[in-house]
């Protein structure tokens, strides 16, 4: 393999990461921006919720997350948190002004369930995050 510097387990060459396939492609390795936008009031909704009882902090997706009965319903991811919704509180979340569907991977496959809210609605957070909870315990 040529020369070039290592990201994990993976070689890589020119500006940004790439590795070859089992078919001899060049796949490249997209880098996001992050932020830690929103991250004290996250914390805070955290702290909220776990003090209550009502859930536990952990990982999840490789991301901050919070869990109840051993599922995932809401996290922190770039900024923004992400919620597992219901219809219609789906629906509604999705006008909030920067909110879309999630999409971990940012490769266009996006999460039909979850909905990525930015930190400009962070207020919008406590409610949304109560849906997600209510709506993972009914499931």
């Amino acid at each position: 393999m040529p020369a070039g510097r290592v990201v994990g387990r993976r070689r890589c060459r020119g500006s940004g990461p790439s590795h070859s396939s089992a078919s001899g492609a060049t796949i490249s390795v997209v880098k996001r921006d992050t932020s830690d936008e929103g991250r004290g009031e996250y914390d805070v909704l955290v702290q909220t919720l776990v003090a209550g009882g009502s859930a536990l902090a952990g990982r999840m997706m490789g991301m901050p997350a919070l869990k109840a009965g051993g599922k995932l319903f809401a996290g922190y991811h770039d900024g923004s948190m992400t919620f597992k919704l219901a219809e219609p509180v789906r629906s509604r979340a999705l006008e909030i002004p920067g909110a879309h569907l999630f999409d971990p991977s940012g490769m266009g496959r996006p999460m039909r369930e979850w909905v990525q809210v930015p930190a400009a609605a962070s207020e919008r957070w406590g409610e949304l995050a109560e849906a997600a909870l209510a709506y993972v315990r009914e499931g």
